[in-house]
């Protein structure tokens, strides 16, 4: 298996980032693999193929537009095709209050597409709220989208 070194797969998630913070879906999912598979360990959501993601960003990005982000990384490493990151994010709550919450986030990537293939999410209950919060109620039954704890081995 062909094999990405950091410095490859730091510019696609520096691109799939900046997409995300102009709340660009259609951008944001340009860096994205054909075949996506995401985990959202702390909502127990799994989210596979290409439409589900897109809803998954369409419905997260909207939400992020008003949350004024600020992060501050505590982990950054590299593994086999992967990129790792552990972080404060302080944001504004639904009430305009500002919190902070850890997340951490392991990033695969796709080494022929030179693309992510995916995201192994997981945090605090602050970052898990604001994902339950963005995504909505109904997330869950979206078609590609399943629990977590359902395919675990």
């Amino acid at each position: 298996m062909q094999e990405l070194t950091r410095s490859e797969m730091e510019p696609i998630l520096f691109a799939h980032g900046m997409a995300e913070l102009k709340f660009d879906v259609e951008e944001t999912m340009q860096t994205v693999a054909a075949e996506p598979h995401y985990e959202i360990a702390y909502l127990d959501l799994a989210v596979d193929g290409w439409d589900a993601v897109v809803e998954m960003y369409r419905r997260l990005l909207a939400g992020n537009r008003t949350r004024d982000f600020q992060v501050k990384v505590r982990v950054d490493t590299a593994g086999k095709n992967t990129l790792m990151q552990e972080a404060y994010v302080s944001f504004k709550n639904l009430k305009g209050e500002r919190v902070t919450a850890i997340y951490l986030s392991v990033v695969e990537f796709d080494p022929v597409q030179r693309k992510l293939l995916g995201e192994r999410m997981y945090g605090d209950a602050a970052w898990g709220e604001l994902w339950r919060e963005n995504l909505g109620a109904d997330f869950a039954e979206v078609p590609g989208v399943s629990r977590l704890s359902d395919n675990m081995p």
